[in-house]
């Protein structure tokens, strides 16, 4: 039997894609693991006004030279978008869980217990008096939070490149591997292994700063690029269709696709813990990733032995 995942709190990674953005070349838009700054981009601003009357995608809109950004594309998109505070500062986490709802659809459930485990571990809050929590989008997603783990489709270990940007190569590999513009679940999964044996073989630190969030992270993840499609995440298959030209956008320039609509404005229901976690696309990442970690940690003398203890987020296969 493959080996599948034990029910641990996935959804605290659903959102909490660790790719480091690089800068846009069409824009003077920087997205790093510490901050950014952002200018209009005029292409999108025309596309927002000729967009279609049910869409009502904001266009990103300039910004100080004090604004900031954290890792995770999502949260530096809303914030690109105007769906939080632009500048990134003061975020209050309510209103960071209604954005997360309206324009992706995770349920505000969902978004604060993304947000939670990493209030109050080492990143800077703000407490009014009414006891609203509001911080800065470079705090979260630290090291000691969320990891920005090793094995990232697209941006190198740590071990080679600290806080390294989107890599171009990692995504042609990736795209050539597929052979088109689109790709599914088990081929992004399959790149995924790839890059699992890759750091194995390669990085002596490979998973040495890991907090056993690892699998969670990286279902999570690939869960979330799906997100940016046009279909309700319900009707998600193994055989779901991603649009690389968009998920590029998303990851490299933090910015939503021209035709996005809010799931809001679709009038979707939110997504709720239960079925992200239960579903055919998360649970066949989960089995798939156990089974590459088995296969890693039970090689002759294994290069990576430090994977060992994240077997214990998986049931082992039967014998």
């Amino acid at each position: 039997m493959t080996p599948i995942i034990k029910p641990f709190f996935v959804v605290a990674a659903i959102l909490a894609t660790p790719i480091r953005a690089a800068p846009d070349d069409n824009t003077s838009t920087t997205a790093t693991s510490n901050s950014t700054t952002s200018t209009s981009d005029s292409s999108d601003s025309s596309s927002s006004s000729t967009s279609s009357s049910r869409s009502t995608m904001r266009s990103r809109s300039s910004s100080s030279s004090t604004s900031v950004r954290g890792p995770c594309p999502a949260l530096n998109t809303l914030a690109n978008h105007g769906y939080i505070n632009h500048d990134g500062r003061n975020i209050n986490i309510n209103d960071l869980a209604q954005a997360g709802q309206d324009v992706f659809g995770l349920s505000i459930e969902a978004m604060r217990a993304l947000i939670s485990p990493n209030i109050g571990a080492g990143i800077e809050i703000e407490t009014d008096e009414e006891g609203e929590i509001s911080f800065d989008l470079d705090a979260l997603f630290l090291r000691n939070g969320i990891p920005n783990h090793d094995s990232s489709l697209f941006s190198v270990d740590d071990y080679f490149e600290e806080s390294a940007p989107f890599s171009e190569d990692l995504f042609d590999q990736f795209k050539s591997s597929v052979g088109g513009d689109t790709a599914t679940i088990v081929d992004v999964i399959n790149f995924q292994i790839e890059r699992l044996e890759d750091s194995c073989e390669n990085n002596r630190e490979f998973f040495n700063v890991l907090d056993g969030n690892l699998i969670n992270a990286i279902a999570g993840e690939k869960f979330a690029l799906f997100l940016l499609q046009s279909q309700p995440p319900e009707e998600f298959t193994l055989q779901t269709k991603l649009n690389l030209k968009q998920a590029k956008k998303f990851l490299k320039y933090n910015r939503l696709p021209r035709d996005f609509v809010s799931r809001k404005d679709l009038g979707w229901s939110p997504i709720l813990f239960e079925e992200a976690f239960f579903s055919e696309m998360v649970q066949y990442t989960f089995a798939e990733i156990c089974k590459a970690l088995f296969a890693l940690s039970t090689v002759t003398e294994p290069k990576c032995p430090s994977i060992v203890p994240l077997l214990t987020q998986c049931i082992p296969p039967e014998v």
